[in-house]
């Protein structure tokens, strides 16, 4: 008698384990696939959803080009990158900072090319101007104030240097042998700028 009472709650308790399997996988695909803004026009929230929501790297290269933009913007304006580690789950988490990664690494990527494409007798000014912009955004000035007690401009140049480092190594020699060209410019103007207290 007391084996075929466990028998209904044994077959209750695998259909409640199969129902909640099946409620995780549909939610799942729910998330996975739900409709995302279409980035150019989307607002903060809409790319912070891209974000942790999809591998950027698996996008088409025109979506890609579109995030990258409106993430350009966003950081010129100030949005605070470091709200999403207490808003979502570990898993996207470490996905939304490899797509950032992902998104500078473009950018920077995009500003080498356009960089090297230029005659060299502009290519200072050209990097002068891009400078000029960065220093300008909010992202920036706050990275700035948090390496003012690590070593200031000096120490945030050498953790960007080491970014850059890391991406030429998964890029072709060729282009990682433009990311250093191009990383020992910036670092000649800043030395400039330093050096005539424009910093």
């Amino acid at each position: 008698m007391t084996l075929f009472l466990k028998q209904p709650r044994g077959i209750i308790a695998s259909g409640s384990l199969m129902a909640l399997v099946v409620v995780g996988a549909v939610v799942g695909y729910q998330v996975l696939n739900q409709r995302l803004p279409d980035p150019a026009t989307a607002d903060r929230e809409g790319l912070l959803k891209w974000m942790v929501l999809r591998d950027l790297s698996e996008q088409p290269d025109v979506i890609q080009q579109r995030l990258v933009d409106r993430l350009e913007n966003e950081l010129r304006v100030g949005v605070d990158l470091k709200r999403v580690d207490t808003e979502v789950n570990e898993q996207r988490r470490r996905l939304f900072w490899r797509n950032v990664d992902f998104l500078l690494e473009r950018w920077f990527r995009d500003h080498v090319a356009a960089f090297h494409q230029l005659p060299k007798a502009e290519r200072g000014d050209y990097i002068r101007s891009t400078v000029d912009d960065l220093l300008t955004w909010d992202f920036v000035q706050n990275w700035r104030a948090e390496y003012e007690d690590e070593g200031g401009d000096a120490a945030m140049l050498s953790r960007c240097e080491q970014n850059v480092l890391r991406w030429g190594q998964r890029a072709s020699p060729e282009l990682a042998e433009q990311y250093q060209h191009a990383v020992v410019h910036v670092k000649a103007d800043l030395m400039v700028r330093s050096i005539r207290g424009e910093l």
